[in-house]
């Protein structure tokens, strides 16, 4: 065998092997890192290490071997390393130019190998066609000559390119010239002892009778890669330039910096989706109108070409067919490239249109910048940046292919793609609007952002202008109409809320003797003959033993407005404005009490604590006790009901076996599960000693509202409706998407009839093989 073939006088023995004996050690090379080592007795690194040492020892002696030997020995090396790099991005999920082994990169080890003349000769005589060999062609089709191509490959030119999961990619020049110029292209070497494997080298052989996809199909400017010939160990295609998606996005990553403290601030990518999410999609869009599906839709499979110097980009897929070493790999957390393939791809080996919605949803996650769940559930930091993306790519990834595109009804026409294309770039434009009203510049920006309800007015107003533009060209859609309306509701709500705010800070500022009184007022006053002092209307209802200005007197009841408002603002604001439990089919039974009881809390959210604020500020200070304690009663009860709807929607999902929900806690609803029966133990409090301060009592009124200030601000302000609201507005968001996806679930299940599948073509053109990495 050849392991150790540099040690201990075997040099010589190896030299009298002629093509055979080299062609069958090479094939019996075992596959398996742990195999290798207990069948050779040796350590597959450790051998790549000692080879190289010796291969690349310029000291050595050359009349040990010949040069013929040498070549193959480097070749022996280079299949080695080619299979460790597999290994490393299938099992460590590695990208292949970060490969190092003891302390060499790729490009170091292979680099020199592939340009050594004699490992050259090595490769054109192991992978030359017999005179037969090759795919049939299709009907009315002259085949591709395989001997007249690989005579036409210059093998001095041959560079190392990078490595696949199953095989070794190098670069070359044509002999010929087509209008004067040698054409470049890309070898694919299938690694040697996968040879042996006939189902990888059938693929193989049929590629580009598979996927016949010449220049003068896709023309010059395709997302596709023509292909020139293939044979059993060897495909010859377009050489394109530039990095693999998988590249790109590990360094984009490396670039980023340190993440976040908290992972559910990290940030979605929404520049970096528009530029390669929708570059994606239109290769997509142009592989289904060529009736192909890809089947291993990965990063490392999809090669970014930069166009021009302003960044446009044009994202090319190769190696299209169902990858074999992918095959069976089912349970357990999936690493590299194996996590975007399909999970009925990797059970069965067959791929369809479905299997690659699902890959494009799983890539849609990648460019975005957020690593995926083990489960495969789409991540939190969707839900928190746009309800409609997490509800696509919900929609894309769902792990059972009839339940794929299930909410948004792309089904319903014969090309998928355009429609998703579509959905994407509306839900994309409303989130990087919703991102760029979130910046802010300057310490008074950042001030003015502070009051309620302030950023959300400009927010939820451009929100409405995107949404009523989208609207002219698709006014059918219910998710458009419903968060059309949700967007009004907030930006209304918005306003009361900073009306509610500047009502207290103006009530506070006459008690402090502040002239804020504007000319309109007076000249209201002055129309409706009013010759008091004071505000029309506003200060009519005060009652009369509710002096204004009277600082210390009325401090206590300004003292638990403000808060009060700052708490309820931001609770409704940054956890409930965007959110909705209703749907577009009907719902029944306690479901659908469920969701109208939901829907009404939610709502009232909004306009409920203004009111419990404005009563007391406006009519009779002494109130302040009753208004806070029901206001507590109703952060309770709210929040009680959108934790049993989160709650009974999760456990009917978990029944259904949907995908989309954790099938554990959904650890973001668990961070909400805790302020119910805070809420209650603090409701209590207040209902306790509030009763007794207006019953008497009790006379530290001052003492007591400053209590329920700080527990405003500290508790509720800063932490739960702060640090914590991401954490509830994801997993309220989740339920929300799951009731929609068990709607659409029910539905199909009353009607009995199944999901439409993907139709089916000739075998030539429906069914992916294994192919080749």
């Amino acid at each position: 065998m050849l392991t150790g073939a540099a040690r201990g006088g075997q040099e010589r023995e190896l030299s009298r092997w002629d093509l055979e004996d080299w062609r069958e050690a090479l094939l019996d090379i075992p596959l398996d890192e742990q195999v290798y080592r207990d069948r050779l007795q040796i350590d597959r690194l450790d051998e790549i290490e000692r080879l190289w040492n010796w291969w690349s020892d310029e000291d050595r002696p050359r009349d040990d071997v010949t040069a013929a030997t040498a070549g193959y020995l480097g070749f022996f090396l280079l299949t080695l390393v080619a299979m460790h790099c597999s290994d490393q991005v299938r099992f460590q999920g590695a990208v292949p130019h970060n490969v190092t082994i003891a302390g060499w990169d790729l490009d170091d080890l292979c680099g020199p190998l592939v340009k050594d003349p004699a490992v050259r000769q090595v490769i054109e005589r192991l992978y030359a066609p017999a005179a037969a060999e090759g795919a049939p062609a299709a009907a009315g089709e002259e085949a591709p000559d395989p001997v007249e191509h690989w005579e036409d490959v210059d093998f001095t030119s041959l560079e190392f390119h990078r490595t696949g999961t199953t095989s070794i990619i190098l670069s070359g020049w044509t002999k010929r010239e087509l209008g004067n110029r040698r054409l470049k292209f890309a070898l694919k070497l299938l690694i040697f002892p996968y040879q042996v494997i006939s189902a990888i080298t059938s693929a193989t052989r049929e590629y580009r009778d598979r996927y016949r996809l010449t220049v003068g199909e896709v023309g010059e400017v395709s997302h596709l890669v023509p292909v020139w010939v293939s044979h059993d160990s060897w495909v010859k295609m377009d050489f394109v330039e530039g990095f693999t998606l998988a590249e790109v996005l590990e360094r984009a990553a490396a670039a980023s910096g340190p993440p976040p403290k908290r992972e559910i601030l990290r940030r979605v990518d929404l520049e970096r989706l528009e530029l390669l999410g929708t570059a994606l999609l239109e290769a997509m869009e142009e592989l289904e109108r060529h009736d192909r599906h890809h089947g291993d839709l990965s990063p490392s499979n999809v090669i970014v070409e930069h166009l021009d110097t302003r960044g446009t980009v044009r994202l090319r897929l190769i190696d299209l067919g169902v990858n074999y070493l992918f095959r069976r790999s089912v349970g357990g957390l999936l690493q590299g490239d194996a996590a975007y393939v399909a999970p009925e791809v990797r059970l069965d080996g067959k791929s369809s249109r479905l299997s690659d919605v699902y890959s494009t949803g799983m890539l849609l996650t990648a460019i975005a910048g957020i690593p995926p769940n083990a489960d495969g559930t789409v991540p939190d930091q969707f839900y928190a940046a746009s309800v409609g993306l997490a509800r696509l790519i919900e929609d894309l990834t769902d792990a059972d292919p009839e339940r794929r595109l299930l909410v948004s009804g792309v089904k319903s026409g014969p090309r998928w793609i355009p429609r998703i294309k579509e959905l994407f770039g509306r839900e994309l434009e409303v989130a990087q609007v919703a991102s760029r009203t979130e910046r802010v510049e300057g310490f008074l920006q950042v001030l003015k952002r502070l009051t309620p309800g302030e950023g959300q007015v400009a927010r939820q107003r451009q929100i409405m202008e995107v949404r009523a533009r989208q609207a002219k060209g698709d006014s059918r859609s219910f998710h458009l109409r419903q968060s059309r309306w949700l967007n009004r509701w907030a930006w209304v709500s918005s306003w009361f809320l900073w009306a509610t705010f500047a009502l207290v800070v103006m009530w506070w500022a006459r008690d402090l003797g502040i002239d804020w009184q504007a000319k309109f007022v007076e000249m209201l006053n002055n129309l409706l003959g009013r010759d008091q002092e004071g505000i029309v209307l506003l200060d009519d209802v005060r009652a009369d033993d509710y002096p204004i200005p009277d600082p210390w007197g009325n401090l206590a009841v300004r003292l638990i407005a403000f808060t009060f408002v700052l708490a309820g603002a931001k609770w409704y604001l940054n956890i409930l404005a965007e959110l909705s439990p209703r749907s577009q089919l009907r719902r029944r039974g306690r479901r659908r009490a469920l969701t109208l009881t939901c829907e009404i809390a939610i709502r009232a959210a909004a306009v409920l604590p203004s009111v419990y604020v404005a009563v007391p500020t406006l009519v009779q200070r002494d109130w302040w006790p009753l208004f806070s304690a029901i206001g507590i009663t109703t952060l309770a009860v709210v929040n009680a009901t959108c934790l049993m709807f989160a709650r009974a929607t999760f456990r009917s999902a978990r029944e259904e076996q949907m995908s989309t929900v954790p099938a554990g806690e959904v650890s973001s609803l668990e961070k909400f599960a805790p302020w119910v029966p805070t809420s209650c133990m603090y409701g209590a409090f207040v209902w306790t000693i509030g009763t007794l301060i207006m019953f008497g009592v009790l006379q530290d009124e001052l003492l007591y509202a400053s209590s329920v200030a700080f527990v405003n601000i500290g508790v509720f302000y800063i932490i739960k409706c702060g640090t914590e609201a991401p954490y509830v507005r994801v997993g309220l968001t989740r339920a929300i998407l799951a009731a929609e996806r068990l709607d659409h679930l029910e539905s199909l299940h009353r009607k009995q009839i199944p999901v439409a599948r993907a139709p089916e073509r000739a075998p030539a053109r429906s069914e992916s093989g294994p192919r080749t990495g």
